[in-house]
């Protein structure tokens, strides 16, 4: 699918993670502000967070689990200027379970959200995909978890993404489910109400590969579509590829599986972002870690049309560095992207690079660098007026455990954010 690409050497940009300066009002997809924290509680560390935008509110909905002794989940509403509204809120925190993965999407009719985890149930073992929504104003309103993927002893689930058809008033969750005898692992998808509820049953998205993993999913609102990705292992070869299947709003198989990614080396990590768009237009982006060498991964992208043609293809983040977990946002407002990837420099030079770009792979603005002792796993949310959120997990100089920190980027112009 791709014709060979020359590796660039890019210069790397150094910036002290807390210390960055106050950009111009008149700049486009400019860092807006300072980097601020989300959350950085000293008894344990904040990871794989995820992000959404509440368009009702020009807010922001992070979530993220503690790395701690049952990995509890939590959420921080943001405004639209990064600035805290109210204190982080526990989601779930049943003694006797470990939970990670989290992921959110925002159902704008109803002014909710859902947050979804993978689940560990420390008595039994059993691997479980669940749920609770939470309110514009930072309610939990599902008094208990809600499990939505198959259970017992015999199935494992995890690994959750989850979008909102705005179309359909539906969320679409999907993950990774293997049963154990007979043996057997898919990609598995299920409709969920705007109000919590099951709306048909578990339906599969992909199963004939060795292997499956991390799993993301965007919704297309032009044709009400949306678009699941995962990393899939080769039963023959063992080698890891992309591909994808578009799955409707309102449940059920669109398309075919194709292929996203599938040269020699392996594909893994993929994220994907959409932005609506007319027939026959690229409508999602799709990201991902690629082994351009043993020693040297990359961040690749590709544009999937509406019909689930790959368009075009990008080559985001081609440094002789590690570049690895992507994240990527949409903006209908724009029509732009932004991308963030984590580019690792030795032990303790981890940084979080971004860059925008348009819906055809032309950069729109500079990379910007945020210098981290552990700095990685962003993630991305479009906001208002083509502004994103971007966030990702890191341990500042002298502490012991990791924060969860963001950055805002637009056209927009703020004071510095202090008294985090």
């Amino acid at each position: 699918m791709f014709s060979p690409i020359s590796k660039s050497k890019t210069p790397l940009v150094l910036m002290a993670l807390l210390s960055l300066a106050l950009t111009s009002s008149a700049v486009a997809n400019a860092l807006i502000g300072t980097v601020f924290t989300i959350s950085d509680n000293s008894t344990w560390s904040e990871t794989h967070s995820a992000l959404a935008y509440n368009s009702n509110q020009e807010e922001y909905l992070a979530v993220w689990y503690n790395d701690s002794l049952e990995d509890e989940i939590w959420a921080q509403r943001l405004d639209k200027g990064g600035k805290k509204l109210g204190a982080p809120f526990v989601v779930s925190q049943v003694a006797g379970h470990a939970r990670d993965y989290p992921d959110v999407a925002y159902n704008s009719q109803a002014n909710e959200y859902l947050v979804v985890w993978g689940d560990i149930d420390s008595s039994t073992n059993w691997l479980t995909i669940q749920s609770r929504r939470i309110s514009g104003a930072g309610a939990v309103l599902d008094p208990v978890d809600i499990v939505i993927s198959n259970f017992g002893s015999n199935v494992l689930a995890y690994q959750p993404a989850v979008a909102y058809s705005s179309s359909s008033d539906r969320y679409m969750v999907v993950w990774v489910e293997r049963t154990l005898s007979p043996s057997n692992v898919g990609i598995f998808a299920r409709k969920i109400t705007g109000e919590g509820y099951y709306d048909g049953s578990i339906f599969l998205v992909s199963q004939p590969a060795y292997n499956f993993f991390n799993p993301d999913i965007a919704y297309n609102r032009a044709t009400d579509r949306h678009l699941v990705v995962w990393e899939e292992v080769a039963t023959v070869t063992s080698m890891s590829d992309i591909r994808g299947c578009q799955v409707h709003g309102n449940g059920g198989l669109y398309s075919t599986v194709f292929d996203i990614e599938s040269r020699s080396n392996n594909a893994i990590d993929p994220a994907v972002a959409a932005i609506g768009s007319a027939p026959g237009q690229a409508s999602f982006l799709v990201l991902y870690d690629y082994e351009y060498s043993a020693t040297d991964h990359d961040i690749y992208g590709v544009y999937v049309s509406d019909s689930s043609s790959t368009i075009a293809s990008i080559a985001a983040a081609t440094t002789s560095h590690y570049e690895r977990y992507p994240a990527v946002a949409g903006s209908e407002a724009t029509g732009e992207y932004r991308m963030a990837w984590r580019e690792e420099n030795g032990s303790k030079d981890n940084r979080i690079k971004t860059y925008p770009c348009d819906r055809t792979g032309n950069r729109m603005g500079a990379t910007e660098a945020f210098n981290g002792v552990t700095a990685g796993l962003p993630s991305a949310a479009a906001g208002p007026l083509g502004d994103f959120l971007i966030a990702w997990t890191d341990q500042p100089l002298g502490q012991t455990d990791r924060g969860l920190f963001g950055a805002l980027f637009g056209t927009r112009s703020y004071a510095p954010l202090i008294g985090r």
